[in-house]
């Protein structure tokens, strides 16, 4: 999620999906005011697509859905099963791991779909990389995000949600930094690993070749539902 204000639009994308996945799981109002640590009306102001802090929309969906903050944004209705899952490549919306510039464009969210956009964006050094979030999800499965590296990210990405993960490497290679143990893998190639212990993600094929930027698959597996106490 971009670190600027939520225009209308994306606010309403947000109010929909809140209330989509919150229903799905089962939730009331409450009970996912109380997960995700926020006030109830926070809750009700999200879900009518009021104004309300970016850092309450991460609780929300963080702490209370156990979903990734961006896929609220994802325009497409999330759907939540807890049997079969169908995802569809034409419903996937690409998002920026971190945009550097100080003055986005207002049509930055839809330059993103470009290709070629996102190429340039990581050629120049603005984004290190992008994330297409799943538009459907299995309750208590397994997760999945597209990965678009450009450079490095310093990162263990969504360890959060999942203890375990994987990455699968679609286009060109990549390199890793698990723990102090360093791996590079090609088409083909995947690496298992503790989530947590992912340091550093980056592409290792050069700007300009035909398999840059590298596109990984990542899959989160033994999900983390519920957070550890004070008391452990």
């Amino acid at each position: 999620m971009k670190p600027s204000k939520l225009s209308p639009a994306e606010l309403q994308v947000a109010a929909e999906n809140i209330v989509n996945v919150r229903r799905a799981q089962g939730l009331t109002q409450v009970q996912l005011a109380a997960k995700a640590k926020v006030s109830v009306p926070s809750v009700f102001r999200a879900e009518k697509a009021q104004s309300v802090r970016l850092s309450t929309l991460r609780k929300i969906a963080n702490d209370g859905l156990n979903i990734h903050h961006d896929t609220l944004l994802v325009p497409k209705k999330i759907t939540v099963r807890s049997e079969i899952v169908v995802h569809r490549a034409s419903n996937e919306t690409w998002y920026a791991i971190a945009d550097s510039r100080v003055n986005l464009p207002e049509d930055h969210q839809s330059r993103y779909q470009e290709r070629n956009e996102r190429t340039r964006l990581g050629q120049l050094g603005f984004v290190p990389g992008f994330m297409a979030p799943p538009t459907a999800i299995m309750k208590d499965g397994p997760g999945m995000a597209l990965l678009e590296l450009h450079s490095e990210l310093l990162h263990s990405f969504n360890a959060e949600f999942y203890k375990d993960a994987v990455i699968y490497v679609l286009r060109g290679k990549a390199k890793l930094k698990i723990g102090t143990e360093e791996v590079e893998i090609g088409e083909g190639d995947w690496v298992g690993y503790p989530a947590a212990d992912l340091n550093e993600l980056l592409p290792a094929v050069e700007p300009g070749s035909p398999s840059y930027p590298a596109l990984v698959l990542w899959i989160g597996a033994n999900r983390i539902t519920k957070k550890r106490s004070a008391k452990g």
